[in-house]
């Protein structure tokens, strides 16, 4: 019998060091913008899981794509809406994760689900507007920046003699940001610019293809033509890299291997994981 109550005693004491020792178990939603194919969401989620699910592998993580490259009409949000609002509303989130600009401005702005007191982090949003943070609540984040004035002066530094760039880039939201933001930077160099943006595929690479070695083309996204017609940036860089004997650069790590000189690249999994960590600053209470 006294060894019987010794084995519950133990058991018991033993138990209650396990349950005191088990990390918090959180409900976590993760939206993304675009579809986890796409190269440059697929290094955000490896970014984000890396870094959650070892400090928090009893949590529930819920992962949905907005899949807008390919589908983006009111319709089609609104519908979205409603089945995620359906989805959630018997789940307590704890917080959520939004990587790029049009899940950002779906969950602000469109969505019909209550997140006013839900912590939100994003990540991975092309000129971020900093009064969002004074608008909304909890809300937190790492905007993309990326390398313009770096990859120019890496340019001209390969290329003294230049005298004109061209920027590729598409209509997306995402396209129409680079070329913004491309736009404000150029402005400090004397070079003579020309942006391939709003065509068709066959009339970019009749661009491209009068291109010669001496030429420097700066390739950012293109995942739609003007015909709404999808494609997948880096693939098709492969395609258009036979169309053209110019010298390619990027701004995204996602176009690396895939025929550009090189650049100072932005990554995707670093939008991630310094998401993450911030996700686990707050579902921890520590200060952000």
């Amino acid at each position: 019998m006294k060894k019987v109550t010794l084995k519950i005693v133990l058991l018991l004491f033993f138990s209650s060091f396990i349950l005191a020792d088990n990390p918090q178990e959180f409900k976590i939603l993760i939206i993304n913008s675009y579809h986890q194919n796409s190269p440059w969401t697929s290094e955000i989620l490896n970014g984000l899981m890396e870094n959650l699910e070892p400090e928090f592998p009893g949590s529930e993580i819920y992962i949905e794509n907005l899949d807008t490259k390919r589908f983006f009409s009111e319709e089609y949000i609104n519908n979205y809406d409603q089945l995620l609002t359906q989805k959630y509303k018997s789940v307590d989130l704890d917080i959520i994760i939004i990587s790029d600009n049009n899940a950002l401005d779906y969950l602000l702005k469109k969505s019909s689900f209550d997140i006013e007191n839900i912590p939100k982090v994003f990540c991975g949003i092309n000129h971020f507007d900093d009064k969002i943070l004074a608008e909304y609540k909890l809300i937190y984040g790492v905007p993309e920046k990326l390398a313009i004035e770096e990859n120019i002066e890496l340019i001209k530094k390969l290329n003294p003699d230049l005298r004109e760039l061209t920027l590729v880039t598409d209509i997306t939201v995402t396209g129409k940001a680079i070329k913004k933001d491309f736009m404000q930077a150029i402005e400090n160099y004397d070079l003579s610019i020309k942006y391939l943006d709003s065509l068709r595929l066959k009339d970019l690479i009749k661009n491209l293809e009068s291109k010669s070695d001496k030429d420097v083309v700066i390739y950012s996204v293109f995942n739609k033509d003007i015909d709404q017609k999808y494609y997948v940036t880096n693939v098709l860089l492969d395609f258009l890299k036979l169309k053209t004997t110019a010298q390619f650069f990027s701004f995204n790590d996602f176009n690396f291997g895939h025929g550009i000189i090189g650049g100072k690249l932005l990554y995707g999994y670093g939008q991630g994981k310094a998401a993450a960590e911030i996700a686990k600053r707050i579902l921890t209470n520590k200060t952000v």
